[in-house]
């Protein structure tokens, strides 16, 4: 998260403030207590369905296969309510 925040406002040559450096480290102390993380490794035939509004998420490094039948599937979608 930090990097997208501090991407957008260096891309929009915007000030970072020292409040907003406090906060992103707030931020930061919550989401590396593991009380706090879900780790879920998804598999072939899974479905993932997440609400931007609701959760924060990231995802891991991977290696995909060479093999076009074994090759990951990615679809991304919005859904207006």
């Amino acid at each position: 998260m930090r990097y997208w925040i501090i991407s957008g406002h260096n891309r929009c040559k915007s000030k970072i403030l020292p409040e907003l450096m406090r906060a992103l480290d707030r931020i930061e102390e919550f989401f590396q207590k593991k009380e706090n993380l879900v780790f879920y490794r998804m598999v072939r035939g899974d479905i993932l369905f997440v609400n931007n509004n609701f959760i924060c998420h990231n995802r891991t490094k991977y290696e995909d296969y060479e093999e076009a039948g074994r090759k990951r599937t990615l679809v991304r979608i919005w859904i207006n309510q």
